[in-house]
């Protein structure tokens, strides 16, 4: 796959146009589920989302740029999820925000599994490309909701501990989406990886 053929034509700006690119997201992906990778086709996603072929084209060059979009605010959404957290609970406890920050995330994960790992068997250079988003979006959000420098040459111990736990959480999602099978209890997985997150955060 090349990257020139996912290459997105453009982002819409203006409220109405996002309506659509995000309905042509959400339709892409039940698509997907219904017809399997293979067989979801520009069309079938122009027929599912109710906009026309031309309006899909001016974002979109074929189906493997929609399904990057769509990878892309589904890493976008969850973080903002993350810091949504931390500003509804001015103050609270650490310990909160690691719950709450783990079951949502755990949440979304879930929800939107199948879809993850459909494009994951499918599109061979996603995962790959995934993980580099996954790391380049955690270290934005670690800037802007802690201020940490992740380029500087020295970290101090809880800075580190801070960036190995965001590393340790990216690979966490992404096996359970690159693993459908597996049957998740959110809430006993909430518990364990929460513990994990606060024993890596608290270390020395």
């Amino acid at each position: 796959m090349k990257k020139t053929q996912e290459k997105q034509r453009r982002k819409p700006k203006q409220l109405r146009a996002i309506g659509k690119y995000n309905d042509i997201l959400d339709a892409a992906a039940r698509v997907l589920s219904s017809h399997g990778y293979h067989a979801t086709t520009m069309q079938e996603i122009s027929l599912e989302s109710g906009h026309p072929y031309a309006t899909i084209y001016q974002y979109f060059n074929n189906k493997e740029a929609i399904f990057v979009a769509w990878l892309e605010r589904f890493i976008d959404s969850s973080l903002f999820g993350l810091s949504r957290i931390m500003l509804e609970k001015p103050g609270a406890e650490l310990d909160s925000y690691i719950d709450d920050s783990v079951h949502m995330a755990l949440s979304e994960t879930i929800k939107h599994q199948q879809t993850l790992h459909n494009l994951f068997d499918n599109m061979p250079m996603i995962t790959s490309r995934l993980i580099a988003l996954m790391e380049a979006r955690a270290l934005f959000w670690l800037r802007e909701a802690f201020g940490l420098d992740v380029g500087a040459s020295a970290l101090s111990p809880m800075e580190q501990s801070l960036l190995t736990t965001v590393r340790a959480g990216n690979g966490y999602w992404l096996q359970l989406a690159l693993n459908p099978q597996r049957k998740i209890n959110l809430e006993l997985e909430s518990r364990n990886f929460a513990a994990l997150v606060k024993a890596l955060l608290i270390r020395e």
